[in-house]
C-alpha cells in the first residue's frame, strides 16, 4: 500500500513537472523602465571613464563616444559601436585604427549611415583632426570631408546636428574654424566646405560656448549654451535662427530675459511644435523655474506646464528626451525631484506630471551624473554618464533600460482593394474584395462587407486570425449597377493581439480610390409610346422608348432593318408586311453588358393598304366599282366598307384613311393657310424646329390632321416631326403625285404652297 502510495506521488510530480514548470518560464513583457540586464552583460566589464554622447542607428546599433579609453579591458580610445545586444563591432573599431586622442562630446548619424564625431580631440589614427571628423559607415574616415574642413576648430566641438537638407550645424567652444573667425556656430554643405552666407547673417556670432543646437520641423534652428550675447546684443542663453541664420528676435521677446544665471544644457523640441529647455538655471524671465522650462512654438512660456513639476529638480540637468509616445525622460546630476528623492533620472508625462511607476521600477537609480539619453526606434533607452552604479549594482558608465509601452491603440482598416483589373462587370463575375489593417487582427465570428451597388446593396463576408488582410468574394447579381464600385460599410468584431477592440470601420483609403470597376448588371427596360392602329404603309412605323441603348432584336412576324436603339424614343419601320393584323410582334434590347430588356410586345395591329389605286382616284370612283377594285387589291376576306369610321364633320375615315363623302359639315377648309418658311430647306423625322409646327399648321389646315386631338392636332401643333407629322405628310404626297418618302424637300415645299 506505502509502494502505491508513492508510485502516485512521484506520478503527480511528473504531471507537475511537465504541465507547470513550461508555463513558470514563460517570459513576460519587461517592464518599463526595468534594465536589460543582458545588454550590460554584453559589455562585459564595461568602460573604464564615462560616456558622454550616445547615437542610435536606424539599424539599432549604437555609436558611443566619451572620456573612456578601454572597454571591457580592451583599448577604445573615446569612440566605440555596440551592436544592438550589447556586443561590440570590433570590425568598426578596427577601421578606426589607433582611435582619438581625446574625449568625444557629440555624434551624429547622417541618413546615408555616415557617422559625424566632434570632441576635443586633435588626431584620429595618428592624424590632425581637429574637434571634427566624418566616418564612413565601416568606421573608415571619410578623408575627403576632413580635407575639405581646412585647417578645422581650434576648440571644442560639441553639439552636432544634421539639416534635412543634409547641411551640417556645429556648434562648441570653438572661435576660430580654418583660419577664419567663426565663433561657436557654423553651418557645413554635406561635402565639409563652408556655409559662408549662413555665417554672414549670423553677425559677430556667440560671445561664449554653444552647448546644444536643435532643428525644428520647419527649418528654424535653436541654439542653447552659455553665451550671454549674440551679434552683439543680449541674448540669454537661448537664440532662434530662421534657416538662413538670421535671428527671429520675435521669438526672444517673448522669451522675456531668459537665464541670466546658469546655463542651458540640453533643447527637445515636442511634436506639437512645444520646446523644452534644461540647464543649470534656477530662474527663467526672473521667475523661479528649477533647471526646466517650456516654451510655446512662439516663445511663450507654458505655465501649466511648471505648475505640474511642484518645485522642479534638486540640481542641474544634462540631457532632455522626448519619447514616442511624448513622455519626456530628463537626465543629469540631480537627486531630487519635486522634494522627492530621484536620483538622476526622472520621466515626465506630457503635461509636466511625474510617471512615478518608472522611477519605482528603477530602483535606487543612479550613483553619479547622467549626461546623454537616446533611445531605438522600438524605445529602448540608453543611457551613459559618470555614474558606476546603478540600482545598486555595478554599472559602469552605460545602461540600456527596457521600455514597455502598452498597446492601447485600436487597429483601423487603412485600405480596400480589389486584384481584378479595372473595367466592367455583369451578372455572375465574382470580385475579391481585400481588406488590410492597421495591424494583425483576429474577428469574432465573420466580418461582414457591405458594397454600395445600386437599389439593393450586396455583402461578402470573411473571417481573420492573426492577419493584417481579409478577403471576401462579391458575386454580381442582376440588378445592380454603380459606375464605381465601392464599400459602404464593414462591420463585426475585431480585435488586436492586445485584445484593443476595432471601433472605427471608416477605410483609410476606399476601393474607389483604389480601382474603376463598373458593375452593369441593370436590364434596359423599353415600352410602347404609339400603338400602330391600322396601317395603310406596307412598312408601318412603330415608336418605342428604352432607358439604354443597345442592339435591337425582333420575334414575332416582324423584322426591321434598325438594329440599334438609342437613348429615349426610337421610331423604326418594320419590314414590309402582308395586308393581315397583327399580335405577335416582339422587340428586345440588349445592353453592350450583355443585359437583355423585357420583352415588349407590340401591340395588336393591322396592314390595311389600298395597293396600287391612289386614294383621289377611289374617291371619284362609285361605290360599286370602287368595292369591286377592292376586292381585286386587297386579299382581306372580310367586306370593304370605304366610309367606316366617316362622321358628318369628319374628312378623312380614322380606321381606313380613306375620304369620306363630302357634306356640308365637311366641306374642305377655304381658309388662307400660313406660308411655309424657306428655312430649313429639308424637314424630316426628328427634325426640331419652328418651321416644323408651321408645316403641321398647314397639314391640319390643308385637309391633313395629324390627330384629332392632343399634340399635332389643330391648335395643338408642336416643332418636332415625328411620325404623326411623317404620316400626315406620306398622305398629302401621295394626293398629290409626289414621291411618298415623308420628307419635305423642294418639289413638296412648292406643292404646299
Amino acid at each position: 500500500m506505502k509502494i502505491s502510495n508513492l508510485l502516485f506521488f512521484k506520478f503527480i510530480c511528473l504531471i507537475l513537472f511537465f504541465f507547470i514548470v513550461p508555463f513558470s518560464t514563460i517570459q513576460a513583457d519587461p517592464t518599463d523602465g526595468t534594465e536589460d540586464t543582458d545588454f550590460y552583460t554584453n559589455l562585459g566589464t564595461g568602460f573604464d571613464n564615462s560616456v558622454s554622447a550616445i547615437a542610435v542607428q536606424s539599424d539599432g546599433d549604437v555609436v558611443l563616444g566619451g572620456g573612456f579609453s578601454s572597454l571591457n579591458g580592451n583599448a577604445r580610445l573615446y569612440l566605440v559601436r555596440l551592436n544592438s545586444d550589447g556586443t561590440e563591432d570590433t570590425a568598426f573599431y578596427t577601421n578606426l585604427g589607433t582611435g582619438f586622442d581625446s574625449n568625444v562630446s557629440a555624434i551624429a548619424v547622417q541618413s546615408d549611415g555616415d557617422i559625424l564625431v566632434g570632441g576635443s580631440f586633435s588626431t584620429l589614427n595618428g592624424n590632425e583632426r581637429l574637434s571634427l571628423v566624418r566616418l564612413n559607415s565601416d568606421g573608415t574616415e571619410d578623408t575627403a570631408f576632413y580635407t575639405n574642413l581646412g585647417t578645422g576648430f581650434n576648440s571644442s566641438v560639441s553639439s552636432i546636428r544634421v539639416q534635412s537638407d543634409g547641411d551640417i550645424l556645429v556648434g562648441g567652444s570653438f572661435s576660430i574654424f580654418n583660419s577664419n573667425a567663426r565663433k561657436r556656430l557654423i553651418r557645413l554643405n554635406s561635402d565639409g566646405t563652408e556655409d559662408t552666407d549662413f555665417y554672414t547673417n549670423l553677425g559677430t556670432g556667440f560671445a561664449s560656448t554653444v552647448n546644444k543646437i536643435e532643428v525644428q520641423s520647419d527649418g528654424d534652428i535653436l541654439v542653447g549654451g552659455a553665451f550671454g550675447t549674440f551679434n552683439d546684443n543680449t541674448r540669454n542663453r537661448i537664440v532662434r535662427l530662421n534657416s538662413d541664420g538670421t535671428e527671429d528676435t520675435a521669438f526672444y521677446t517673448n522669451l522675456g530675459t531668459a537665464v541670466s544665471v546658469g546655463n542651458i544644457n540640453d533643447i527637445a523640441v515636442q511634436s506639437d511644435g512645444d520646446i523644452v529647455l534644461v540647464g543649470s538655471f534656477t530662474s527663467f524671465n526672473g521667475s523661479t523655474r528649477n533647471r526646466i522650462v517650456r516654451r510655446n512654438s512662439d516663445g511663450t512660456e507654458d505655465t501649466d506646464f511648471y505648475t505640474n513639476l511642484g518645485t522642479g529638480f534638486g540640481s542641474f540637468i544634462n540631457s532632455v528626451f522626448i519619447q514616442s509616445d511624448g513622455d519626456i525622460l530628463l537626465g543629469g546630476f540631480f537627486s531630487t525631484f519635486n522634494g522627492s528623492t530621484r536620483n538622476r533620472i526622472v520621466r515626465l508625462n506630457s503635461d509636466g506630471t511625474e510617471d512615478t511607476a518608472f522611477y519605482t521600477n528603477l530602483g535606487t537609480g543612479f550613483g553619479s551624473s547622467v549626461a546623454d539619453i537616446n533611445a531605438s526606434s522600438s524605445g529602448d533607452i540608453f543611457l551613459g554618464g559618470d555614474f558606476i552604479l546603478f540600482n545598486s549594482n555595478t554599472r559602469k558608465y552605460m545602461v540600456k533600460l527596457a521600455f514597455y509601452n502598452p498597446d492601447v491603440t485600436a487597429p483601423t482598416i487603412t485600405n480596400v482593394s480589389s486584384d481584378k483589373a479595372n473595367g466592367t462587370y455583369t451578372t455572375g463575375e465574382v470580385i475579391d474584395i481585400d481588406v488590410t489593417f492597421s495591424e494583425a487582427v483576429t474577428s469574432d465570428g465573420n466580418v461582414t462587407v457591405t458594397l454600395e451597388t445600386g437599389t439593393t446593396d450586396r455583402t461578402c463576408t470573411f473571417t481573420v486570425s492573426s492577419s493584417t488582410t481579409g478577403t471576401c468574394n462579391y458575386t454580381v447579381q442582376s440588378g445592380d449597377t454603380t459606375s464605381d464600385l465601392t464599400v459602404s460599410t464593414i462591420s463585426g468584431t475585431i480585435a488586436d493581439a492586445a485584445a484593443n477592440a476595432m471601433s472605427n470601420f471608416v477605410p483609410t483609403t476606399n476601393l474607389a480610390s483604389n480601382k474603376a470597376l463598373v458593375i452593369d448588371a441593370l436590364a434596359p427596360t423599353i415600352s410602347e409610346v404609339n400603338p400602330i392602329g391600322t396601317s395603310l404603309d406596307t412598312t408601318p412605323a412603330y415608336t418605342f422608348t428604352t432607358n439604354e441603348v443597345g442592339t435591337i432584336s425582333y420575334g414575332g412576324s416582324c423584322t426591321s432593318a434598325t438594329t440599334s436603339a438609342t437613348l429615349g424614343n426610337n421610331t423604326i419601320n418594320f419590314s414590309t408586311l402582308a395586308l393581315a393584323t397583327y399580335s405577335n410582334c416582339t422587340i428586345v434590347v440588349t445592353d453592350s453588358n450583355g443585359n437583355a430588356s423585357n420583352t415588349l410586345t407590340v401591340s395588336s395591329f393591322s396592314v390595311n393598304a389600298q395597293g396600287p389605286v391612289p386614294v383621289w382616284i377611289l374617291q371619284a370612283m362609285s361605290d360599286r366599282e370602287r368595292s369591286q377594285n377592292q376586292t381585286v387589291s386587297n386579299p382581306i376576306q372580310t367586306p370593304f366598307n370605304p366610309t367606316e369610321g366617316c362622321t358628318s364633320t369628319t374628312k378623312y375615315s380614322p380606321v381606313t384613311g380613306n375620304k369620306c363623302p363630302i357634306t356640308e359639315t365637311n366641306q374642305p377648309n377655304t381658309t388662307t393657310c400660313p406660308a411655309l418658311p424657306t428655312e430649313p430647306k429639308l424637314l424630316k423625322l426628328n427634325t426640331i424646329h419652328p418651321t416644323v409646327k408651321t408645316l403641321q399648321q398647314i397639314l391640319n389646315c390643308k385637309g391633313y390632321p395629324l390627330a384629332t386631338t392632343g399634340p399635332g392636332s389643330s391648335g395643338n401643333e408642336t416643332t418636332k416631326f415625328g411620325a404623326l407629322t411623317k404620316k400626315a405628310l406620306i398622305k398629302f404626297q401621295k394626293e398629290n403625285s409626289l414621291t411618298p418618302d415623308g420628307i419635305v424637300g423642294s418639289k413638296t415645299r412648292a406643292t404646299l404652297k
